[in-house]
């Protein structure tokens, strides 16, 4: 059991992670484009 709780506590401490890091990031990225310019991504599109 000492073996199936820890990595029970890593799984969950991966996934907590990455929750977070998805929100930091698309946090980040939309005000990055609302603040600085609001058509960077159509430009972005274009190339």
């Amino acid at each position: 059991p000492r073996m199936e709780m820890k990595v029970m506590t890593e799984i969950k401490a991966c996934f907590l992670f990455a929750v977070r890091y998805r929100l930091a990031m698309n946090d980040s990225k939309f005000m990055v484009k609302t603040q600085i310019n609001p058509f960077w991504g159509e430009e972005e599109e274009k190339g």
